[in-house]
């Protein structure tokens, strides 16, 4: 638990400190174009409940840079700023690791695993309240678990609030987002 408290601790600060969408790490050597270096340019971006949401501050972050057990993943609407509305994905490692390809189902049965998003008016709907025939499914696209790796992925669903059953519809996720450390 003092782990995760750090971990989400270390990745709020770097989010209100640095909030690079572009990474000039050149991602081809060969010719461009004539143009310049190419770079990678990092999103985080879904419909909400039909609404297209495009995030400006996001990170990845392990909770051991050697061995790591859980991987968080923090967006946030605006640049330097922690207002909603905003996601929270903590993922515990499961067989066969940290991989492409690899599929979490956020909902009720997962405790180990959740998925949060809390809108403008500060209601935050949980995985943990969403019956296990619904939920959240976040699959991998590209996973490279180093530190300055990409890991992308898509993820769907719907997430519930704790006090009653209103739910909160989540479609056509996508992210590339750049591995913190």
């Amino acid at each position: 638990m003092k782990k995760l408290l750090l971990l989400v601790s270390i990745i709020s600060f770097t989010l209100l400190s640095s909030c690079s969408k572009t990474d000039d790490t050149p991602t081809d050597t060969g010719n461009n174009g004539g143009g310049g270096t190419p770079t990678t340019t990092y999103f985080f971006k879904c419909k909400v409940n039909g609404v297209e949401r495009s995030f400006k501050a996001f990170t990845l972050a392990k909770d051991d840079t050697i061995n790591p057990n859980y991987i968080i993943l923090v967006a946030y609407a605006n640049e330097n700023n922690t207002q909603p509305p905003f996601f929270t994905i903590t993922m515990a490692n499961k067989s066969p690791g940290w991989v492409k390809g690899l599929t979490y189902n956020f909902n009720e049965t997962e405790q180990s695993s959740t998925a949060n998003f809390t809108d403008e008016g500060n209601f935050n709907y949980k995985s943990l309240n969403t019956p296990g025939n619904g939920g959240l499914t976040l699959t991998f696209t590209d996973f490279d678990v180093n530190k300055g790796g990409k890991v992308g992925g898509i993820f769907s669903g719907n997430l519930q609030l704790e006090e009653n059953t209103n739910t909160v519809i989540i479609t056509d996720g996508t992210f590339l987002v750049k591995m913190f450390n």
